[in-house]
């Protein structure tokens, strides 16, 4: 009786790995960081368990207008306060800037900040539009 592996074995070591290293960046204080991760192993959940291609471009299109709206707020938010991070090379630690010490860096954090909402609420839409031209965009 040999019996066979199951194919969640991928999935579950991937959702430990995200639980865990959210839990240590949360440990270090970066409660953002540990969000992101967390948010990306439900996502990563979320696309692997249904078996229709239909619902997993749905669950692209759900996801990828959260990150865009969060991209969004967040861009605004620093427009209207005139405070940012702006990380060197999109890694690492960043620098606090303010609009009246570093205006080009300011200008570029924020301006890297809409391009990602952008960017991910373009992914939505095709993802969305896929979904409705594939055909079988019925009930999920």
């Amino acid at each position: 009786m040999s019996k066979k592996p199951t194919s969640f074995g991928p999935y579950i070591v991937g959702v430990l790995f995200g639980i865990v290293s959210g839990a240590l960046f949360l440990k270090n204080g970066k409660i953002f960081s540990a969000l992101v991760i967390w948010s990306l192993v439900a996502l990563f959940v979320a696309y692997a368990l249904p078996r229709r291609p239909s619902t997993r471009l749905l669950v692209v299109t759900i996801a990828a207008v959260i990150y865009s709206g969060t991209f969004a707020y967040f861009a605004a938010s620093s427009e209207t306060s005139g405070k940012t991070v702006y990380y060197h090379n999109l890694r690492g630690r960043g620098e606090p800037v303010t609009r009246e010490s570093s205006p080009v860096k300011f200008r570029e954090s924020i301006d890297y900040k809409w391009v990602a909402s952008a960017a991910c609420l373009g992914i939505g839409t095709v993802a969305f539009f896929s979904r409705r031209k594939s055909g079988n965009a019925g009930p999920v």
